[in-house]
């Protein structure tokens, strides 16, 4: 039996409904297609893909609600312009309805799927794409 034919045997349980994009991609994987797509993200998890697409270099810090970005709450960008550079303008992507999205963007979403309520995180972001994510914690003494 092989590994599509198991898993679309057996009952998937999502331990997160809310996180329509973790959803999607378990559904993906069930029915043979594991390409995850912007549209097929909720509206606030397309925001913050569409923020790193528009920054291209640069930085940008949100709240955490419900394991997406808190796009109710203000949120704050850095941008890295180079100096001698040709691509300080945002990625040609920016303006596509829709589109596959590669393993960092991916990534990013599953991180914020798993991050706690009024969680802060800065995402750096290089060519339009999440790089690092920085969770703040804050720790009570002993």
């Amino acid at each position: 039996m092989s590994l599509h034919d198991r898993c679309a045997s057996e009952t998937v349980r999502i331990l997160d409904p809310v996180n329509a994009a973790v959803e999607a991609v378990a559904q993906g994987i069930l029915t043979g297609d594991s390409r995850m797509k912007k549209k097929r993200l909720s509206d606030a998890n397309q925001w913050i893909i569409q923020q790193c697409q528009q920054l291209n270099f640069g930085r940008i810090t949100f709240l955490v609600s419900r394991g997406e970005p808190d796009v109710t709450q203000p949120w704050h960008t850095r941008r890295t312009v180079k100096l001698a550079g040709v691509e300080n303008g945002p990625r040609p992507e920016a303006d596509l309805s829709d589109f596959e999205l590669c393993q960092e963007q991916l990534a990013l979403i599953s991180t914020l799927s798993r991050t706690p309520d009024a969680t802060q995180i800065t995402v750096e972001v290089r060519h339009g794409l999440p790089f690092i994510a920085e969770i703040e914690q804050d720790h009570l003494a002993a």
